[in-house]
């Protein structure tokens, strides 16, 4: 895959339109544009270089209206504005000072209001380490109109030619399309045309979501003829919106990763683009795996946000909301493995459903809120799945099995001894292993009646049922391997 290495910008193209800045390296910073001085915004994208170097390329943009313009003298009607660069970078630890300067030029008819936000790009080699760097931007026709950044803590990885499958950065753009023979732009690479978007903000005004990446060391790394990519939008709560796996032939030892996903259905969030590559078509064999990550913002007036019922703002969008009173009598039941002995004795004293139904939204309010809390109401209805759907017997949900209630209140173990055979002669057991608690704790499981109902025996963690004899109950007992 051939690439330029060094790129020097003197034009920009236009892309859509602005309202909050959004990149690797800055918070989410709601601005205006000035007249005083200048706000550039900026991201990076490391792609496979040379055995030695990785090629570096850094993403800006300004809005034209921060630009100060004046008559272009080679273009009659037209009015022109500049901006120099230099950039400065520091490897942690060694003296190689990085140095790169450059100038972009803005172009727009005379006495046309300047409304656009112009991107650049700007490309250089590095060798692979931990950087700072400092970047300086002037408007040439206001030499006092300066903007400096300080980006700490750039990690180069330069791993792109060690063995097994790589993956670059994923570039994120507002539109890519293939160019054609001969073509010549900033933002061409591979025979494709890609407008980065800078602020990785997309709004109502463009929700095309396009990305770039390349794949490398395919021939080494994929023994047949083909391998997968996944690739995966999701939010903040690992919540998916789109799971697309494509099955690639085995062509070229690099290839480009490129599409456009529509974004429309999103409400307004920050989302998670992942693409992951797997060096066998098998869809069982996640060995070797290489995965990417960018993150982005939605801004969809035209969808209200939605109302996640697991993190409900107030009691009447709640997933208590309107259930009958003993429907509400039975979830406390299944939450009553974490509740206060006070808050069992308040819930008992309630006989209306809307006072069990804010009781609860309460009861979860509280723990949603504790960063500190072992879980929120949506981790635990994780956990609540996993016991009712791995410990249920023929008589009992899961979470009412000793397992299933040690579970929710301590969470999975550390380990689990769970060899050996079960004959019909034989009780067999289980021990749970909490290397965590206390020092390290046990709890041991017996399987007393044949029907995985495993009851607990004994445990060695304080206040809970000890029994130092418990195998002697049951002489023939032998690890068993029918419970988890």
């Amino acid at each position: 895959m051939e690439r330029k290495k060094h790129i020097r910008i003197n034009s920009l193209k236009r892309a859509s339109s602005w309202c909050f800045c959004a990149l690797s390296f800055f918070l989410i910073t709601h601005y205006a544009f000035g007249q005083t001085a200048i706000t550039v915004r900026y991201s990076i994208c490391e792609f496979y270089g040379d055995t030695s170097y990785t090629l570096v390329e850094l993403y800006y943009g300004v809005s034209s209206k921060q630009l100060t313009f004046n008559p272009d003298k080679s273009k009659p009607g037209e009015d022109a504005a500049a901006v120099e660069f230099t950039l400065n970078g520091a490897l942690y630890g060694v003296q190689s000072p990085v140095k790169e300067q450059w100038r972009f030029l803005a172009n727009k008819k005379s006495g046309e209001d300047a409304s656009d936000f112009l991107v650049g790009t700007h490309s250089f080699m590095l060798k692979p380490g931990i950087y700072t760097f400092n970047i300086t931007a002037v408007d040439t026709n206001a030499r006092s109109h300066v903007d400096t950044i300080t980006i700490p803590n750039v990690k180069i990885t330069g791993d792109f030619a060690s063995q097994g499958l790589h993956l670059s950065s994923i570039e994120l753009g507002n539109s890519f399309r293939y160019a054609g023979p001969g073509e010549k732009s900033s933002f061409i690479k591979n025979g494709i045309e890609i407008i980065p978007n800078v602020l990785k903000y997309y709004d109502d005004k463009n929700l095309q979501l396009t990305y770039y990446a390349e794949l490398y060391n395919i021939d080494h790394a994929v023994k047949t003829d083909s391998f997968r990519v996944e690739t995966v939008v999701y939010d903040g709560d690992k919540n998916i919106y789109y799971d697309k796996f494509a099955v690639q032939k085995k062509t070229a030892n690099s290839i480009v990763l490129t599409s456009t996903l529509p974004v429309e259905s999103l409400t307004s969030s920050k989302y998670y683009l992942r693409i992951c590559a797997f060096p066998s078509s098998n869809p069982t064999d996640n060995a070797g795996v290489v995965c990417g990550i960018a993150d982005f913002y939605i801004d969809n007036s035209a969808l209200p946000a939605l109302i996640d019922p697991l993190n409900a703002p107030d009691a009447a969008s709640s997933e208590f909301a309107d259930k009958t009173s003993s429907a509400l009598d039975t979830l406390f039941q299944e939450y009553s493995v974490i509740a206060t002995p006070s808050e069992k004795d308040i819930f008992k004293q309630l006989t209306e459903a809307p006072a069990k139904a804010k009781f609860l939204f309460e009861f979860w309010k509280a723990r949603n809120n504790d960063p500190d809390g072992k879980y929120t109401l949506k981790s635990y209805s994780t956990a609540l799945d996993y016991v009712n759907s791995n410990f249920k017997t023929m008589f009992k949900q899961g979470w009412k099995t000793d397992r299933g209630r040690v579970y929710l209140q301590y969470g999975p173990p550390s380990r689990i001894d769970n060899t050996g055979i079960s004959t019909t002669d034989n009780k067999p057991f289980i021990i749970w292993y909490y290397d965590g608690i206390e020092g390290g704790v046990e709890f041991d499981f017996v399987d007393e009646n044949g029907y995985s109902d495993y009851k607990l025996e004994n445990s060695t963690k304080r206040n809970e049922l000890h029994d130092t004899n418990w195998q002697t109950h049951y002489s023939n007992a032998l690890p068993g391997q029918t419970g988890q």
